[in-house]
C-alpha cells in the first residue's frame, strides 16, 4: 500500500450577520488547513519510491512512515519533519535513498533558537566525497562558523580538518571522529592558533576509501540581531578552470562578493 498526503492552506473572507457574533458581523478572513490523502495498492511505471533515514545526536533510525515513501512523477513534495519524527532535535541530518527512480532533493530551514536567526534553502548533496572545501570563512567577534559532518556509511569515519589563506599558513586540527549513522559538530571558535580574520578550510578523511557530507552554519550579529546562513562543501575538481555560482541576491548598491 502507498499513500501521498498532500497539505495546503485556503484564505477567505467573510462576514457573520447576527449580532449573537459581535466583532465577527465585520469582513474578517479565516485560513483554513486542508490534508488530502491519497492510496493506492501500487504505482505506475515513472513513479517513485523514496526510503529516507535521519540522524541525530541519538545516532540514527528510520522511520516506518518514511520507508517505501511514494513520489508522484513530476510532482513536489513536500516533509515537514517537526511532524514526523524529529522535533526538538539540536542536530538532524537526512539521507535519501531512492528505491526507483531518481530525483532532486533540498531543504528548507528556519533557525530560531540557540543563537540563531535566519531562513535558508539549499540543494542536498548528490554524493557522498572523501574532501570538502569552505572558502570565506571568518574568525572574528559577533560571528560563529559551526560545520556538521555527517557520516551516512555503516562505518566509523575520521575527518582531518585543515585551515588555509591565513598570515601562519595554514592550522592544523586534530582528527575528529564521526560515528557510522551520525552528525558531529565542529566550531571554528574552539580551535586553537586560529587568527582572526578570513580565512579557508578543508576536511579531508583520513582514509581516502571513506566518505561522508560535510556543510557550514555562520551566524552574524547585525545591530544585536543574528543571522544565519548556511552553505554545502565545494568538492574538488581537478584540471576544472571554471566555476559558476549558482545564485546570487545583493541589496541595491551593495556589492556583491
Amino acid at each position: 500500500m502507498f499513500a501521498v498526503e498532500v497539505r495546503d492552506h485556503i484564505m477567505i473572507a467573510h462576514s457573520l450577520p447576527a449580532a449573537v457574533f459581535g466583532p465577527a458581523q465585520g469582513l474578517h478572513g479565516a485560513t483554513f488547513v486542508v490534508d488530502a490523502a491519497f492510496f493506492t495498492e501500487d504505482i505506475d511505471a515513472h513513479g517513485l519510491v523514496v526510503d529516507i533515514g535521519l540522524a541525530t545526536d541519538e545516532g540514527s533510525r528510520q522511520p516506518p512512515e518514511l520507508q517505501g515513501y511514494p513520489i508522484a512523477p513530476r510532482s513536489v513534495q513536500v516533509i515537514d519533519l517537526d511532524s514526523v519524527a524529529a522535533r526538538d532535535e539540536a542536530q538532524v541530518a537526512v539521507s535519501v535513498v531512492a528505491t526507483k527512480g531518481t530525483l532532486v532533493v533540498g531543504r528548507a530551514q528556519v533557525y530560531k533558537g540557540a543563537g540563531r536567526l535566519g531562513y535558508s534553502m539549499t540543494l542536498a548533496s548528490p554524493t557522498l566525497r572523501s574532501q570538502w572545501w569552505f572558502a570565506n570563512g571568518t574568525k572574528a567577534g559577533g560571528t560563529s562558523e559551526r560545520f556538521s559532518i555527517y557520516n551516512a556509511g555503516a562505518a566509523d569515519v575520521q575527518v582531518q580538518p585543515l585551515y588555509l589563506g591565513i598570515a601562519a599558513g595554514q592550522v592544523t586540527v586534530d582528527p575528529i571522529d564521526v560515528p557510522a549513522g551520525e552528525v558531529v559538530t565542529f566550531t571554528s571558535d574552539d580551535v586553537t592558533g586560529l587568527p582572526e580574520g578570513r580565512h579557508a578550510v578543508v576536511f579531508d578523511t583520513v582514509d581516502f576509501s571513506q566518505s561522508l557530507v560535510v556543510e557550514r552554519a555562520i551566524t552574524r550579529t547585525i545591530d544585536g540581531v543574528p543571522t544565519t546562513s548556511v552553505l554545502p562543501g565545494a568538492v574538488s575538481r581537478p584540471g576544472r578552470r571554471r566555476i559558476t555560482v549558482w545564485s546570487g541576491l545583493a541589496r541595491v548598491g551593495a556589492p556583491f562578493r
